[in-house]
């Protein structure tokens, strides 16, 4: 059965890795994770789902199975206009229901009793567009009092293949209702971090958004157009 989370989760530039790690540490955070793992995402030629912001990918971790991932907007505005910046909130589908449903969104149809996730892919026309293998460290900070009603909120610093590098902080929460806190937290930790600037020319990018951009042009055109990026 497909697990259901939502992610509250606000990039920001890396500069100087080194510097970035000491800081987190000086912050109480601990590295709990090093692993490599490789995103393939898929969409139609036009591309559908992407321009509804749904991004469906397969992800798999060095040496393990694979799973399928459907990151999906929620009835959450991302942005309250009260955050230093940017936040983004997606629930993730997992397992075969996430291709299900991006299947569903593509064909206006009902397709839960499609088993075969190759049957998914070629009924919803859906392609690899991007291919893209990450380093990451996970870092993950103590709460900040023992009220919190986020216990865990991670830092994950990622370098892609392609060179790219870009930080996240992210809380998973299990319902709308811890919303609000989760972004108040992120909030109060990129201010200790010295991140609080919206100025568009500090906005961090994403890995997929840099691919998009130096990739796939017209990709990232439509999205762009459509406000998804």
């Amino acid at each position: 059965m497909a697990s259901r989370e939502i992610e509250v989760e606000a990039k920001f530039k890396v500069s100087s890795l080194e510097e970035l790690e000491k800081q987190i540490s000086v912050m109480n955070g601990e590295r709990t994770a090093s692993k490599e793992f490789t995103d393939e995402y898929f969409d139609t030629d036009t591309p559908t789902l992407t321009l509804q912001n749904h991004w469906l990918r397969y992800r798999k971790y060095a040496g393990m199975e694979g799973s399928w991932q459907l990151k999906k907007p929620t009835n959450v505005a991302s942005n309250d206009g009260t955050e230093s910046i940017p936040v983004a909130i997606y629930e993730e589908i997992e397992g075969i229901q996430a291709v299900r449903i991006a299947t569903s969104i593509i064909t206006e149809r009902d397709v839960d009793d499609v088993e075969d996730e190759r049957s998914l892919l070629l009924l919803g026309g859906l392609k690899s567009f991007a291919k893209i293998i990450t380093r990451r460290t996970r870092w993950t900070l103590l709460p900040m009092n023992e009220n919190a009603v986020i216990k865990n909120i991670c830092i994950d610093i990622d370098v892609a293949d392609f060179g790219h590098s870009v930080g996240e902080i992210e809380a998973v929460v299990d319902n709308e209702d811890k919303i609000s806190e989760a972004r108040n937290q992120i909030d109060a930790i990129m201010k200790e971090m010295g991140i609080e600037s919206a100025n568009p020319e500090d906005k961090a990018e994403g890995k997929l958004e840099m691919f998009l951009r130096t990739q796939r042009p017209n990709h990232f055109r439509l999205c762009i157009e459509a406000g998804v990026l």
